[in-house]
């Protein structure tokens, strides 16, 4: 719903004619249509309108919805990144297809802790489906979203992911032994060696204890070594202040993955915050030797695209902003705002040949004026008020009888 601040079901009615809350309820939370056979249409037509294959990343990134009470779906107290801290939230991983300015999500997975798959009457409740009652890591949930983009036909040059993935050495691994070139953020204190290391038998009599050669360095500390003259600059992107620059430095190191050595790229980039000191960003990436460096700057920082699709989602199409509880309703609200999504995409691709600072908030104003508005009529504006009191009234214990006097 594009026309209201909230976008919920409430709303919706009050401005949409021939529209009532429960059949629209029903379709929201219902099981009349499988959400993953959209989010399939909806990834293979996005993997066609955003040009060659070779320009466009699959990135998976996660989006915190904070919550009140204990019966959404999925709920508890987790890290919810836009609050900045611990709250009350559901966590959900997705998956975006980006190519230069343009993003959109694709698919979804609802993460579940352990909270949850560890009271099976809770999830009875919540309706989740019995392949989905055991218990899956952010890490595994983005795996899922890579062999699902595989099974949907999608074709992308690379995998970018953020750091909450890079903390799992395994997923690198597996998505090394898929075939798959990536980029993933990493956290400062990951450990890499700057020479290939040696691994060897300290003693005869203590077989089990092994050394390596080199030893082993944070991330951290390896790029504040970095000669300052190293660092290299690149022009990102526009911005309202004009052209974003970064600087950044590459190196070629090694890393320990399941036991053996694996030869990597570190892309770390620098900005200045507000207050005029150097924040980083780490990654690794198992691209070929070869890859360009200012490739690899370019992809890392191709994850702001995503970061703001999702907000773009939130803020202008009602991403977060359901009345559902239930593990089916979840799932259709999101696969129905990536519809909107890609609908909006889609004009904006063609709209922007002539109108090239065309944004989705430009887009939805122009949908708000031509679309239909029930609450134009006196009359129905006033039943929609009588509609909003009762339903108060309800809510305080109080008799709906008392709302209509003076009302004429």
């Amino acid at each position: 719903m594009m026309r209201e601040r909230r976008r919920n079901i409430e709303r919706v009615i009050e401005a949409v004619p021939l529209t009532t809350y429960y059949p629209l309820y029903r379709f929201v939370s219902g099981e009349d249509w499988d959400d993953h056979v959209l989010c399939q249409q909806i990834a293979r037509r996005a993997n066609q309108k955003l040009g060659s294959w070779k320009q466009q990343g699959l990135i998976i990134d996660p989006s915190a919805f904070l919550k009140k009470g204990d019966h959404s779906v999925g709920v508890g107290r987790q890290w919810a990144g836009c609050a900045g801290k611990v709250d009350n939230c559901q966590l959900g991983v997705f998956a975006s297809l980006c190519a230069k300015s343009k993003s959109i999500l694709v698919d979804k997975r609802l993460y579940l802790p352990d909270s949850w798959t560890e009271d099976q009457k809770r999830m009875e409740k919540a309706q989740i489906p019995e392949e989905d009652q055991t218990y899956k890591s952010m890490a595994q949930l983005a795996l899922e979203l890579v062999e699902q983009a595989d099974r949907n036909g999608l074709r992308y040059g690379w995998i970018g992911m953020d750091g909450e993935f890079g903390k799992s050495p395994w997923l690198m691994a597996e998505l090394n032994r898929m075939g798959k070139t990536f980029l993933i953020d990493i956290p400062k204190s990951k450990h890499v060696y700057l020479r290939h290391p040696q691994l060897r038998a300290r003693h005869k009599k203590h077989r089990q204890k092994m050394s390596t050669l080199p030893k082993s360095k944070k991330v951290e500390k390896v790029a504040a070594e970095i000669d300052q003259r190293k660092w290299g600059k690149l022009k990102i992107r526009e911005t309202s202040k004009g052209i974003l620059e970064i600087e950044f430095i590459h190196l070629k190191v090694w890393v320990m993955e399941e036991g053996k050595s694996c030869r990597r790229h570190l892309v770390v980039r620098r900005e200045r915050d507000k207050n005029g000191d150097w924040e980083y960003k780490y990654s690794l990436s198992n691209a070929p030797m070869k890859t360009k460096k200012a490739r690899l700057a370019y992809w890392q920082c191709m994850r702001y695209w995503v970061e703001h699709a999702i907000k773009e989602c939130k803020d202008g199409l009602g991403l977060n902003e359901y009345q559902v509880r239930r593990w089916r309703g979840w799932h259709n609200h999101m696969a129905l705002t990536m519809l909107a999504a890609l609908f909006l995409l889609e004009d904006r691709l063609v709209l922007g040949r002539s109108l090239p600072l065309l944004t989705l908030n430009d887009m939805t104003e122009l949908i708000k004026s031509i679309l239909p508005d029930r609450r134009t009529n006196r009359e129905e504006v006033i039943r929609t008020m009588l509609r909003r009191h009762r339903a108060r009234a309800k809510t305080m214990n109080r008799g709906p009888t008392r709302l209509t006097a003076g009302v004429g």
